[in-house]
């Protein structure tokens, strides 16, 4: 009972009462503050590394077995809950793939943006990047399909428990399997999409946060039908993220340390082939930059620095926004003590065209 309570008051979930928390030791009109780096011009003529000829297959789901059921209006939408089979084990309730589609009810083709979760934690930046979305007037509105990720995509529990090193690289195996399955899923719906009258083949962008903006960043590294990704609070590097972050993922850490007698340096050489599949920089060249929107949290200890600035690079130095504050207490600025400030800011992001540049010079096409 009382592991059950550590957990749940370590997990994504105290988000909701870090807000409440912070409401009483901040005046409402405080905000976080924000450094932009913007694009580098050049970067916008730097030519990404070409996906290949196979990148747009994703793994075969069974099609006829989709579900989607009206479930009724909401302002400038029509809401609808769809369901359709996994493409593996993706760790969910019956290995389905569930999420809530909001269809705009406007006629003509839209743009659609896919709303990744933080898998096994906490709702609150889907629901609200989810809401924020769908408050555009109705000459503007998107289709958003918000992802569902109820259960943990690791299972901490057999992997803190782990008993041999043998078992902690099975259970490490299946975590990244199963992130692997979550990558394929979006693709899979990305599938779907394309096959909707009332989506915009050419505009299927993606916003994921932390866990899910590392999902995020693997599929954009592998989907050249995406338009434009917001990757927030997210890295490079897994190992050292899993040597770094706090939460489910430090006592994990700490209980393999003190079994297996490891320092630092060799916990990091002893996960960091098991996690490569999760490193998203190796794909990430084949990206245009102008197509992403980079945000992090100065302090962040979870997405440390080394593994933020790696996968900032290998993304072609998009613009990125830094945020003064730690991994959780940056998503503030995701609620009213920052008036939304992220949450406009992605939804800005999607609205506005790509940038123009003008011609590139000698130097920058050479």
């Amino acid at each position: 009972m009382r592991e059950k309570l550590r957990a749940e008051r370590s997990s994504g979930r105290t988000l909701h009462h870090a807000v409440l928390l912070s409401a009483l030791a901040l005046p409402l009109s405080a905000c976080l503050a924000q450094r932009t780096t913007p694009l580098n011009p050049s970067a916008a003529f730097w030519k990404p590394r070409p996906f290949p000829t196979t990148a747009s297959r994703t793994s075969p789901a069974a099609v006829e077995d989709l579900r989607l059921a009206f479930e009724g209006e909401t302002g400038h939408h029509h809401r609808w809950l769809l369901e359709l089979p996994s493409t593996g084990d993706n760790r969910q309730s019956g290995r389905r793939i569930r999420a809530r589609y909001f269809k705009a009810r406007e006629p003509g083709r839209r743009p659609l943006v896919i709303v990744l979760p933080i898998w096994g934690s906490s709702r609150y930046p889907s629901a609200v990047m989810t809401r924020f979305l769908r408050k555009a007037d109705s000459t503007r509105a998107f289709h958003v399909l918000q992802l569902r990720g109820s259960d943990s995509l690791v299972d901490w529990k057999a992997l803190r428990t782990a008993p041999t090193e043998a078992a902690m690289a099975a259970e490490l195996e299946r975590a990244v399997d199963a992130h692997m399955v979550a990558v394929n899923d979006v693709r899979r719906l990305i599938d779907w999409a394309q096959s909707r009258p009332e989506i915009d083949r050419s505009r299927i962008g993606l916003a994921g946060f932390s866990i899910g903006a590392i999902v995020g960043a693997l599929v954009a590294g592998q989907e050249p039908r995406l338009w434009k990704s917001a990757l927030v609070m997210g890295g490079g590097s897994p190992e050292n993220i899993f040597a770094s972050c706090g939460s489910k993922v430090g006592r994990a850490r700490k209980a393999l340390k003190r079994r297996f007698g490891w320092s630092d340096g060799e916990l990091r050489s002893q996960i960091g082939p098991l996690l490569r599949r999760l490193d998203p920089t190796p794909t990430a060249d084949r990206v245009d930059p102008r197509r992403t929107l980079f945000i992090e949290a100065d302090w962040d200890n979870c997405m440390p620095i080394e593994s933020r600035q790696t996968l900032w690079r290998a993304l072609g130095r998009p613009e990125k926004v830094s945020i003064r504050g730690g991994h959780h207490w940056a998503f503030l600025s995701m609620t009213p003590l920052d008036r939304h400030w992220t949450t406009r800011r992605i939804r800005r992001f999607f609205v506005e065209p790509l940038p123009d540049l003008g011609a590139p010079t000698a130097l920058e096409s050479s």
